[in-house]
Formats: C-alpha cells, sequence, structure tokens
C-alpha cells in the first residue's frame, strides 16, 4: 500500500518543489484606464514571493498598441524584465484606453458689456446713492471693472446684476 503513494508523494513534492519561488499572476480579462503608463499591478492579480517587485513593472506600450496584452507577449516581456520564475493565467487582458474627462470651464454669462449705461449704487453704513456710470470693461457678476461717472472720474465697481453694480470704497 505505502508502495501505491511513493509516486503520488514524489509527485507533490515535485510540484511544492516547483513551484516554490514562483509567483503566479492571474491576468484580468479588460481593464480600462487613462493612465499613461500602465503597471502589472493594473492588468492582473498576483500571488507569490516577489508580487511587491513585479506589481510596480512598467509594461511596454508596444505590449498594448493593438489594446490586447496577450500572455505570450507579457511572458516574454517579463522575462526580458526580470528574472523572477512566474507562470501566467488567462490568455489575455483586453485594454480600453479612455481620455481623461477636462475640467468643464464654466462660461459665467456678461452682465455688463463695455460702454454699457450701469446703474452703480454706493453703500456706506446707511446711505446709499445711486448714479448712473459707463463701463470701460465687460463683466459678469461678481467681476470687478471699471466705471467712468458723467464728472470724467474713473471708479472701480463689482457687478451685482444685469447693468447694476457696487461702488467699492
Amino acid at each position: 500500500m505505502f508502495r501505491k503513494l511513493i509516486p503520488v508523494l514524489f509527485f507533490i513534492l515535485f510540484l511544492q518543489l516547483n513551484l516554490l519561488g514562483y509567483n503566479r499572476i492571474y491576468l484580468i480579462s479588460e481593464i480600462q484606464t487613462d493612465k499613461e503608463n500602465i503597471i502589472l499591478s493594473d492588468i492582473c492579480k498576483m500571488e507569490g514571493d516577489d508580487i511587491n517587485l513585479l506589481s510596480n513593472i512598467v509594461i511596454s506600450p508596444e505590449l498594448y498598441k493593438d489594446s490586447i496584452v496577450d500572455n505570450k507577449e507579457l511572458l516574454t516581456f517579463l522575462n526580458s524584465s526580470t528574472d523572477k520564475k512566474m507562470s501566467i493565467f488567462g490568455s489575455g487582458v483586453k485594454v480600453k484606453k479612455i481620455e481623461a474627462k477636462k475640467e468643464m470651464e464654466i462660461v459665467k454669462p456678461l452682465l455688463v458689456r463695455k460702454n454699457d449705461l450701469v446703474n452703480l449704487s454706493i453703500k456706506n453704513n446707511s446711505i446709499i446713492i445711486e448714479m448712473k456710470g459707463k463701463a470701460l470693461n465687460s463683466g459678469s457678476e461678481m467681476d470687478e471693472i471699471d466705471f467712468k461717472l458723467s464728472t470724467g472720474k474713473v471708479v472701480k465697481g463689482r457687478i451685482t446684476s444685469e447693468k447694476k453694480a457696487e461702488i467699492i470704497l
């Protein structure tokens, strides 16, 4: 009976010795990324002794220029990049490059245009003085622009609404 178990034990021992020090790489079937440089940990899950060293290897853009990183290409690339023992599981990874969303610039509507006649308010404590002034620039709400008064004096004001502004003292 023991003699029948010897080949099985040798086979298990052989597997253990062969897998000892091996890193196992399990490819993800598809990734979407906006990153310029893809690293190994982006396209797979890993097990093994050297995953910390392997996970930050930058994948050559040549490998995914056709949008697929196939396991043979990856194994050849990794063998040329490192001397670590590894097994790759999975046939390949489909890489979809997505463009990073650019911040949309919010365009505020112009409430005052250059040369508009604008109602100006000067507030000082409980006294409010109102007058008209000519806008020397265009602007949106809360923009500070220059106004020319009927006396010829130029003052700075903050736009509050359409054709209305407060003089800044």
